[in-house]
């Protein structure tokens, strides 16, 4: 098995950007393969922001999906409702078309600070959707 203190962000985007089949389960949706799009570069102000990952579902759904490891739950819940904005805008979408995602590993949600639960509970009444993953899981995925 994979070492688990060995595995980065990095690694976890790379099996999940190869892998679709892992978020399909994750997030019990059925991807279009045709339309993912990752590491997209968006005009954001200021500046651009690169993107994970983004596709539509089979309903014509589209998602923007932010994919955290080892990263502060604070830090990572606010880049997918800000990608979800400048997504909507770049493609002259509806903003209900367009879902926010964070998928983060488990622990770093169990584990968060006070203030960063605290920052996630505001978050919940927006369209943000987070799916948590087990890290052992993402390892037998990098072994196969």
């Amino acid at each position: 098995m994979v070492d688990i203190n060995k595995i980065d962000g990095d690694d976890v985007r790379a099996i999940m950007l190869k892998k679709p089949e892992i978020l399909e389960k994750l997030m019990g949706i059925k991807i279009n393969r045709d339309t993912i799009q990752t590491e997209i570069w968006i005009p954001c102000n200021p500046g651009r922001a690169k993107l994970d990952m983004v596709f539509e579902d089979i309903k014509g759904i589209h998602y923007t999906v932010k994919i955290a490891y080892k990263e502060k739950l604070l830090n990572a819940i606010r880049h997918p409702n800000v990608w979800q904005w400048r997504w909507c805008e770049h493609n002259k979408l509806p903003q209900d078309k367009v879902i926010p995602v964070l998928v983060i590993e488990e622990d770093a949600v169990v584990n968060a600070d006070p203030k960063s639960k605290a920052k996630m509970e505001e978050f919940a009444g927006t369209t943000l959707v987070v799916y948590q993953y087990k890290i052992e899981d993402i390892a037998k995925e990098l072994e196969a």
